[in-house]
């Protein structure tokens, strides 16, 4: 069978006319559709409130995530004393995955928290209150860190005195 090759018409658009986009419609009230117009009422341009309240949230994340790791170097290498009495029991009974666990836990519920109410102001000053704090321990582990060095001395007496003082080193091979 031969197929006839008839010359097709075909409507381009000239000039900057577009051809009309394609029907696309939300299958219900409220849903989302790809199709301009009306149908991205929901999507709204981010106010510059919520643009710093996230990046101060962001921000919290990152500070706590260098807080875990620098526990988690100094308590497997050298050793610590733990001030949060919840993570010292945790570092001495629970191991790594715990500590890890607990105090990821416990920035994603605040963060989630925080998340739920920045719409209020009270939101985002405890956001900046957690910054600060974060900040400020992140500035406690570079003065701890640049001191560490010329401490190698009182760190071998108290890791050989652990029995009875609050320092201790987190052996990731002996763990429960």
């Amino acid at each position: 069978m031969v197929r006839s090759q008839a010359v097709r018409e075909e409507s381009f658009p000239t000039g900057n006319q577009l051809p009309p986009p394609p029907a696309c419609r939300p299958l219900h009230p409220g849903e989302a559709s790809l199709a301009p117009g009306r149908a991205f009422y929901r999507l709204r341009p981010i106010s510059w409130r919520e643009a710093r309240f996230a990046c101060i949230l962001v921000a919290v994340i990152a500070m706590s995530l260098a807080d875990l790791s620098m526990t988690l170097i100094h308590a497997t290498s050298i050793g610590m004393q733990e001030e949060n009495p919840i993570a010292r029991i945790l570092m001495r009974h629970g191991g790594i995955c715990s500590i890890c666990v607990w105090k990821g836990g416990t920035v994603a519920i605040g963060i989630y928290i925080l998340w739920c109410l920045r719409r209020h102001r009270s939101a985002e000053i405890g956001a900046w209150v957690c910054f600060a704090i974060l900040a400020a321990l992140c500035f406690h582990w570079a003065r701890y860190n640049s001191q560490i060095a010329g401490l190698t001395g009182e760190v071998v007496l108290l890791d050989k005195t652990r029995a009875t003082s609050e320092w201790f080193v987190m052996h990731p091979e002996s763990a429960p």
